[in-house]
């Protein structure tokens, strides 16, 4: 029996139900069993029809595809077959009970009249053919703890808004840049959170624009406590005026760091500090953007300082165009 029995407040359920049914003592030999709503007075459906007993079994499945209420007043119907016909004058005896009775198996058997014939019935529950089954959610990895969800929330907050800063600059025809970032000191894995949070795409929606940078090109720089990381990316329309690797080399040459992965778009590079030789990360944070910068102008991809232009977009965007070492500063 497939039915939906409905709760209070509209809310159901959808079963598919499997209704295993023996009868005894009925009058004939060949018989069939039938289930009516006793609301419209219309019969649901049918069992097969048993023949050479008077106690036969049936198994069937009734289905029912309206949304129907559990104390729907329903009743089996047992009928004998005549000439392969059945009709009012074959009617042998009912059993009334409801829909959530039936189902929740509170009435297992019951006596049709007076008839001294009777019904049993059991009931199973079958997966709904049409319904998708859930996909279980595949661990990929240990839960993050508050501290850890709140480092990368951190991290991702800090590249959307310097991705907009980048934004900002390229309106003045600015598409390569340098980019000191802080919240991710010596964690690669924070590291590559603060690139998706700069190159994602800016919400239309949103309270806060962030983001929106993937379409620029840009070396990260985070001086940890001990070692500088260096992260690069050029999109494939400005490759043409500088490829990752060369925009790479400039600043890795510059600190002696060495470049650990490179494809077409994206470069990673570190150099691990080392105060005896006087290599701090800090210290080679800015010689790597300065070195940076210098590429970038030799290429004529950064504003020209000799412009007469008094405005200084870099400041406004809160990226410093001319940042680099000194000595004072340690």
């Amino acid at each position: 029996m497939a039915v939906v029995l409905t709760q209070t407040g509209g809310r159901g359920k959808k079963l598919f139900l499997k209704m295993k049914l023996s009868a005894s003592n009925l009058s004939g030999l060949t018989n069939v069993v039938g289930l009516w709503r006793m609301d419209t007075n219309e019969i649901v459906g049918h069992t097969n029809v048993a023949e050479d007993s008077a106690s036969p079994t049936f198994t069937t499945e009734f289905h029912m595809e309206h949304y129907l209420s559990a104390n729907l007043a329903v009743k089996l119907c047992a009928y004998a077959v005549k000439d392969g016909c059945v009709d009012e004058t074959t009617f042998v005896g009912c059993y009334e009970t409801t829909l959530g009775a039936l189902f929740k198996g509170k009435q297992s058997e019951g006596y049709m009249g007076d008839t001294g014939s009777s019904l049993s019935f059991d009931v199973s529950v079958m997966p709904d053919p049409n319904q998708k089954k859930k996909e279980k959610k595949v661990e990929t990895g240990p839960k993050l703890t508050k501290e850890e969800a709140k480092a990368i929330k951190e991290c991702e907050k800090e590249g959307g808004k310097k991705g907009q800063d980048l934004c900002g600059m390229s309106a003045f025809g600015v598409h390569f840049f340098c980019v000191a970032i802080e919240s991710c000191p010596d964690d690669w894995a924070l590291f590559e959170n603060v690139m998706l949070g700069m190159n994602k795409e800016v919400d239309p929606d949103g309270d806060d624009r962030k983001g929106g940078a993937a379409d620029l090109a840009k070396i990260l720089f985070c001086a940890g406590p001990t070692k500088l990381m260096i992260y690069a990316n050029v999109p494939p329309e400005l490759m043409e005026k500088a490829s990752v690797k060369e925009f790479m080399e400039a600043v890795c040459d510059a600190v002696g760091a060495t470049v650990s992965e490179i494809d077409d778009n994206f470069a990673k590079g570190e150099v691990m500090g080392d105060p005896d030789a006087n290599k701090y990360p800090l210290k080679m944070r800015d010689a790597a953007i300065a070195a940076g910068f210098n590429f970038l102008r030799a290429k004529c991809l950064v504003l020209d300082d000799d412009s007469d232009d008094d405005i200084n977009y870099a400041d406004d965007c809160g990226i410093d165009l001319n940042a680099a070492p000194d000595a004072e500063d340690y």
